[in-house]
């Protein structure tokens, strides 16, 4: 009884940590490169990983930088820059910024709904996000 206990107040505590948007202890965000922006293809930085220093308009189109279009569901903004992550081609529709050193374990929560929607990564020339849109 105890231990039903124990083990349903654990896990009511990871499900609170994940609906506030913290990391799994087991993340491994880590190994994002400096001076990258790093997006994988599952949640918690897991599966597929593909990096980038440089703007991508078109994510699907050779010569594509990353080729990862409408694939991130996780993100590492490992730079001293700010990113725009674009759910269409040439930096156009929905967007949001990334600010250095953030990232975002689940673009698919529902404040954002942007998972497997990034088709487009613009680099800023400050770390400042501007006007766009903040995660």
């Amino acid at each position: 009884m105890k231990r039903t206990r124990r083990m349903t107040a654990l896990l009511a505590g990871c499900l609170a940590f994940t609906a506030l948007g913290i990391q799994p202890a087991t993340a491994d965000w880590t190994d994002c490169p400096s001076n990258s922006l790093c997006l994988w293809d599952d949640t918690s930085y897991t599966d597929t990983r593909k990096d980038t220093t440089v703007s991508d308009s078109h994510m699907h189109l050779p010569p594509y930088i990353i080729g990862f279009n409408d694939k991130a569901s996780s993100v590492r903004n490992n730079t001293q820059y700010a990113w725009v992550l674009f759910d269409d081609d040439t930096y156009e529709d929905r967007r949001y910024c990334l600010k250095p050193g953030l990232r975002i374990y689940h673009l698919g929560l529902d404040q954002w709904k942007f998972n497997d929607k990034v088709s487009s990564v613009l680099k800023l020339s400050t770390g400042s996000c501007g006007s766009y849109p903040v995660f």
